[in-house]
């Protein structure tokens, strides 16, 4: 509600905005939406750099890196759930401007996919595919997001059992 009330009022981004925004990161975090909840952090960063705060871009950086080596670790180099971490930094690298980063963890993602261990379903590899592409149409790299989604298509045409697209 409070940010409808913020939308409503169509001011330019305040510091309660900023905070409400990281309220409901914390929420779609623990809630597992992580998409959303990258969403409100993204948008409360923006709010506070808008309000001349410092970004707290780096403590979400340093979050997803701690992430990523735990699960190295635990799990290997080439596992989907590293892949998935990759994402989320690519995601947010893009987001935040840095598409030479953003781009370098895209290439760890595909590097993961194309040559998927043994025993990662099909269905996983060809969501990497598209949560990849999406980054790629975001810097509009179309072309390459286009072949990615090809790429996703054909895994899921060739899945047994699949519904033929």
């Amino acid at each position: 509600m409070a940010l409808e009330i913020h939308k409503e009022n169509g001011l330019p981004s305040s510091l309660e905005e900023a905070a409400d925004r990281k309220l409901m990161g914390l929420i779609c975090e623990t809630k597992g939406d992580h998409e959303a909840a990258l969403e409100h952090l993204v948008l409360a960063s923006m709010a506070m750099r808008a309000n001349g705060h410092e970004t707290r871009f780096d403590e979400a950086i340093h979050a997803y890196q701690k992430a990523l080596a735990a699960l190295k670790s635990s799990k290997g180099e080439n596992h989907p759930a590293v892949a998935s971490v990759y994402v989320r930094l690519a995601d947010l690298h893009n987001k935040i401007g840095k598409i030479r980063d953003s781009k370098s963890y895209c290439e760890n993602v595909l590097c993961i996919y194309e040559k998927p261990a043994p025993g990662i379903p099909q269905e996983e590899i060809a969501c990497g595919f598209t949560d990849t592409s999406a980054i790629y149409e975001s810097m509009n790299e179309l072309d390459y997001a286009l072949k990615l989604l090809h790429k996703a298509l054909k895994i899921y045409n060739d899945v047994p059992g699949a519904l033929q697209l």
